[in-house]
């Protein structure tokens, strides 16, 4: 259990008990947001996986649906087509060839296929689709720095080369693969000095995502689950956690709260206030500033339990604790050190002004009589009082000397106030007895 000084209130503990618990509560949820950050994280980059995957499969299905056209593997490397209509980009394509039906047919190059297939994926936005060379025919067709860099890796024997690309704000998973050399595509394109063995390479770019059409609650699925996860565990942390916790501190205190208390009067039992006086006493040796301590004991109590009975008794001593408590300052301490005697603390009061205090506790006291049913007993008090002076050095002294100053008082006829500095030091008898 956390050490707390002694002279502390139950309040002032709570409130530094529950401030503590906030904290740890606060590291205690920003672990859980970390933690749910890194879930997200890698479910994130999971998800990125799944897409790379994907794309990577897509693109080699596209690489093997297009070399497995026949515009790629015919023979005699020619293909036919109706001619397009005038206005068609493609209508000066030559030459023509007239069927025996009398049908007339145009003439393609053999990579015609692929430019239509790469124009059809261009206008759907399903991909990019573009063949290279190192010396091509067609200016639009030179191979970039990337696709430059591709074409050693695949000389050297690799399948393809994939990277990562964003183009328009959309991430794409472009794959190159290479184009061999062989006598059909020698009939138009010149063997790389560079690349013998290739003719160049098929440049194809996948979007880097599901190929279904993504949906809101899809697109958003991971932030979603991620906000009703905290959502869910904060609220946990507050109604089981929390709660739970400020209940137990409570408790805790209130528990500490009753163990430092007298459970008759409600005021300071002996050890808490043995250990509030000597706090105070090594407070006012630091500052140098004085301190007093006031006995009070309950002229002939034993008499009034004997006549009266020891519930009345019980009131009067509650009547004597109630008025100490109202009386003194909220600085001041009072409590129980046995029997019928009380004591109060001054911190910061000279002699004097706790002599004064002490005839008007006495004087309140013995006011009106303390009544509990139809009976009543009148009640005094006589209270010894005494100031730390240097050569005290511990509770015991100062203790003593009000000790001392309480037997005088009792000594003169009860019902009377007496300092330390009146009479010599004397043997005081216990001071529980009346």
């Amino acid at each position: 259990m956390t050490a707390f000084p002694p002279n502390q209130t139950p309040e002032t503990r709570l409130k530094q008990r529950l401030r503590r618990a906030r904290g740890i509560y606060a590291l205690f949820t920003l672990a859980v947001l970390l933690l749910s950050l890194l879930a997200f994280t890698a479910f994130h980059l999971r998800e990125l996986d799944s897409c790379r995957l994907q794309a990577e499969q897509r693109s080699q299905a596209y690489f093997d649906h297009l070399t497995a056209l026949p515009v790629l593997d015919q023979d005699d490397g020619r293909l036919y087509r109706f001619p397009p209509t005038d206005d068609s980009p493609d209508a000066t394509l030559p030459p023509f060839l007239e069927t025996q039906t009398g049908l007339r047919l145009e003439h393609l190059p053999a990579h015609h296929l692929l430019i239509e297939f790469a124009e059809r994926m261009k206008r759907e936005k399903t991909g990019i689709l573009r063949l290279f060379a190192l010396d091509p025919i067609n200016p639009r067709n030179v191979a970039d720095f990337v696709e430059r860099e591709a074409l050693e890796d695949l000389n050297s024997g690799k399948r393809v080369v994939q990277r990562r690309e964003t183009i328009e704000g959309r991430d794409y998973l472009r794959s190159i693969y290479p184009l061999p050399q062989s006598p059909r595509c020698l009939r138009c394109h010149a063997p790389s000095r560079a690349h013998p063995s290739l003719i160049g390479g098929l440049s194809l770019s996948l979007p880097f995502e599901s190929p279904q059409p993504p949906t809101v609650v899809g697109r958003y699925s991971g932030v979603v689950i991620l906000v009703v996860f905290l959502a869910a565990m904060l609220a946990l942390i507050y109604f089981v956690g929390w709660r739970s916790t400020v209940g137990y501190i409570r408790a805790q205190e209130e528990m500490r709260r009753r163990a430092s208390l007298d459970p008759l009067t409600g005021v300071t039992n002996r050890p808490t206030l043995v250990l509030n006086l000597e706090r105070e006493m090594d407070r006012a040796r630091r500052l140098q500033t004085s301190i007093s301590l006031v006995l009070v004991d309950i002229d002939h109590f034993k008499e009034i339990n004997g006549r009266f009975g020891r519930k009345l008794g019980d009131v009067v001593l509650k009547r004597v604790a109630d008025i100490l408590r109202a009386q003194i300052r909220s600085y001041d301490l009072a409590g129980r050190t046995g029997g019928q005697e009380l004591a109060v603390i001054l911190p910061q009061t000279s002699l004097s002004t706790a002599a004064e205090i002490a005839e008007r506790l006495r004087a309140t006291v013995a006011l009106e009589p303390v009544r509990h049913g139809t009976r009543s007993a009148p009640v005094t008090i006589s209270l010894g009082v005494a100031e730390l002076r240097p050569e005290m050095r511990t509770v015991d002294s100062l203790l003593g000397r009000a000790a001392n100053a309480l037997y005088n008082a009792k000594a003169n006829g009860y019902n009377r106030v007496e300092t330390d500095d009146v009479y010599p030091t004397q043997t005081a008898p216990d001071s529980t007895s009346t």
